[in-house]
């Protein structure tokens, strides 16, 4: 998330950059491009990261073209970068509190009970007193696991 947050505000300080010259626009977005592409051999993550910078690259690309002014420059990359550390600080929070733990606790229960119904019912004895024993266990172990 840090470096999406940085890659994003880098881009777009950089599009501002070169967004007034054409010449000077066209090399530095294959530039961009190429290392963003290049980033993916890192694996999933800085495949995600390096499109999201890249987009934010495009975006702002077009964006400056119209309008290069300092002070705009400075308030947006700002905002993104207030914007970045933003989402940050609220996932990373968040993250302490783990909401889905009741559901991931249920799931395991669901599972245990299955693994207990499973064992039980590969253990059919051959004896007639025994196959009585074992049929009220798994009949019993059949409704506790229906019922979870």
């Amino acid at each position: 998330m840090l470096a999406a947050t940085i890659g994003t505000t880098l881009a777009l300080l950089i599009a501002n950059l070169v967004s007034s010259t054409l010449w000077l626009a066209i090399p530095t977005t294959f530039l961009v491009m190429f290392i963003a592409g290049l980033a993916g051999l890192f694996g999933t993550t800085a495949a995600t990261v390096s499109l999201v910078t890249s987009i934010m690259f495009i975006v702002s690309l077009a964006k400056f073209a119209s309008f290069p002014d300092w002070s705009t420059v400075l308030e947006q990359c700002a905002l993104c970068l207030g914007g970045g550390l933003w989402t940050m600080l609220l996932s990373l929070g968040l993250w302490v509190l783990r909401p889905y733990t009741p559901v991931i606790v249920a799931a395991a229960n669901c599972y245990h009970t299955l693994s207990q119904f499973l064992a039980t019912a590969s253990e059919i004895p051959l004896n007639r007193q025994e196959l009585r024993e074992w049929t009220k266990q798994f009949l019993q172990l059949k409704i506790v696991w229906y019922r979870s």
